[in-house]
């Protein structure tokens, strides 16, 4: 009898764990800090702060849209051309929280090392004899319970990182770069180029545009002036697309796009092969 209780008991707390929802407390900082907001009974449920777009984000993927290039000043200059494939990735929290934690792996240097007993110097003689002296019996000073002794099952050498497939990877920087355009955090603009590198003014541009936490995303390096005026700045960041990645997208509540830029994105994440749409 009292098996059967323990067992319906575990059966009860079992099923009580797997209908729990996602609460704010348990979800990554990350997602948090990037504006995801958590629900306690949907999961991810809303974004926090969006923006207004004057894009129609209700096409089918097979289609494109177009989105307003601005200068440095917010002027309206033209409109760019976006595939819906690349711009339109439905929200996978999950795809997202993967690729993080294989980038966040792929980074630990994994270099933490302790020396055994074998390691540490010294301990090659018994330190006193076998039986008669009351000691429980030792035979080296280097033993891990000993002073000065090595240590047991201390860390090693090892890599951290694993693998994780490449269209996997792709999809989710489909996925966060889709959730920023639907936050209306993407800003197109149509070239990098600034009239100076003073700090100062690029501050005033940023501040001018309502950014918080930029990224520049260009087609190549980001001009000289550019890169020397946010080199003290610690929330702006210069990246072109060979280093796009799904880490820095999500630390970076704005992301400013190079028009020139943009086709080589599209190029680099449109899904090849039969199942075009996974």
């Amino acid at each position: 009898l009292k098996t059967v209780a323990g067992s319906a008991l575990f059966a009860g707390r079992c099923a009580l764990r797997t209908t729990l929802p996602v609460s704010c407390s348990s979800a990554p900082s990350l997602f948090r800090s990037s504006g995801l907001q958590f629900s306690s009974s949907t999961g991810v449920n809303s974004i926090v702060q969006p923006r207004e777009f004057a894009g129609d984000l209700s096409l089918s993927q097979d289609d494109t849209f177009s989105a307003p290039v601005v200068d440095w000043h917010g002027n309206t200059v033209s409109e760019i051309d976006l595939s819906a494939r690349i711009w339109k990735e439905p929200l996978r929290t999950d795809l997202l929280h993967s690729v993080v934690r294989w980038q966040l792996a792929a980074r630990r240097a994994g270099n933490g090392a302790s020396k055994n007993r074998s390691m540490v110097r010294g301990g090659g003689k018994k330190p006193f004899r076998q039986k008669g002296t009351g000691h429980a019996r030792q035979g080296t000073i280097r033993a891990p319970h000993m002073k000065g002794g090595g240590k047991a099952h201390g860390p090693v050498p090892r890599d951290f990182s694993f693998l994780l497939n490449k269209r996997v990877r792709q999809m989710a920087q489909r996925v966060a770069l889709s959730q920023r355009l639907r936050e209306g955090r993407v800003l197109f603009i149509e070239s990098a180029a600034l009239p100076d590198h003073k700090t100062k003014n690029l501050l005033a541009i940023i501040d001018n545009l309502g950014l918080e936490r930029m990224m520049l995303i260009t087609d190549k390096p980001a001009p000289e002036e550019f890169t020397r005026a946010c080199s003290n700045i610690p929330y702006v960041k210069p990246l072109p697309v060979a280093g796009l990645n799904v880490y820095d997208v999500l630390r970076h509540h704005d992301l400013v796009i190079c028009k020139d830029a943009v086709p080589a994105i599209e190029d680099r994440l449109m899904p090849k092969g039969k199942n075009k749409n996974h």
